[in-house]
């Protein structure tokens, strides 16, 4: 977890990765872009990320386990604040599946690229 906490943006798209992985996400202490493409993350999930006083980008758009209109770029702290991702609580949708860890969807044996703001905002534009 230590090699992590330098980590400031972060793309994953696997199933494997659930509501257990962010529970680690969200304590991570620099991470300020995530990005998160075809995973088995829901709305409760999303709970853990409530900690986070440096997230401010997060790509949901194809997380199918998130309410449709939570399904989109927030490209600020300020749009998640307002869309209720950060801050206090809010009511979450109940999900169709129970959060399971899945085994090896583990983050201790990721390899993580770091990507530039432009980098960044190319791939946003290509996916």
């Amino acid at each position: 977890m230590a090699r992590l906490s330098e980590l400031t943006d972060l793309h994953l798209g696997s199933p494997q990765i659930t509501d257990e992985t962010l529970v680690t996400l969200g304590t991570l202490p620099s991470l300020e872009s995530l990005a998160l493409h075809n995973t088995a993350v829901t709305e409760g999930g999303l709970e853990h990320l409530r900690q986070s006083s440096t997230l401010e980008y997060l790509d949901l758009t194809w997380c199918e386990e998130i309410r449709e209109e939570w399904r989109r770029e927030f490209t600020s702290r300020e749009e998640l604040l307002e869309a209720g991702i950060l801050g206090e609580r809010q009511e979450v949708k109940e999900s169709k599946h129970e959060a399971k860890p899945t085994p090896g969807a583990s983050l201790s044996n990721a390899t993580v690229t770091p990507m530039k703001a432009e980098q960044r905002l190319e791939y946003a534009a290509a996916h």
